[in-house]
């Protein structure tokens, strides 16, 4: 049973972020913050330019055949009131003046919670994001620099917004993940 976006969910929860909603799926939450900005906990940016920190959500595609990226997903949100498989990691720090690292902790990855290391410039932004394309060569052992864990179809980052913005919406009762 998938369940990183009720670890997710869980978290926003427990930290008592005001406009969040807990889902079982987390392009519900994805949605949320691209459709109903002014409602929603988070902004949604383009991961390749925007800045992570503490408390924000790093969201791939997981749709081995296609590849969205940002414009992509934005495409599948305005067209569809369905759904696609997502994995989102919370940003737990990101340090560009120290070790010029974004650390991230996701639920359900290899069947654990588990942290990943994103490199970042001096600016802040992430350096190099692996991005997962279409028809790329498979992670074998004559193909080690396909193996990497990191790359993938990194689609969205959800910014927290500034605890100001945030005072300003309220907080949903949490009575456990909840699907829509």
């Amino acid at each position: 049973q998938p369940w990183s976006a009720a670890f997710v969910s869980y978290v926003m929860a427990k930290a008592g972020v005001p406009g969040f909603r807990p889902s079982a799926s987390h392009f519900d939450y994805v949605r949320d913050a691209y459709l109903h900005p002014d409602e929603s906990a988070f902004q949604y940016l383009d991961p390749a330019s925007a800045r992570p920190t503490a408390g924000d959500l790093l969201c791939y595609v997981r749709t081995p055949s296609k590849s969205y990226g940002y414009q992509g997903l934005i495409s599948a949100l305005g067209a569809s009131s369905g759904s696609l498989p997502m994995h989102c990691d919370i940003v737990v720090a990101a340090n560009p003046d120290n070790d010029g690292l974004a650390y991230s902790i996701g639920g359900n990855v290899q069947q654990g919670v588990t942290m990943r290391l994103l490199h970042l410039n001096r600016s802040g932004n992430f350096w190099g994001l692996p991005q997962r394309t279409v028809g790329a060569t498979a992670c074998s052992p004559d193909a080690p620099s396909s193996c990497d864990f990191n790359r993938q179809d990194w689609s969205v980052l959800l910014k927290l917004k500034s605890p100001s913005a945030l005072a300003q919406l309220t907080s949903p009762a949490y009575n456990g993940v909840q699907s829509r």
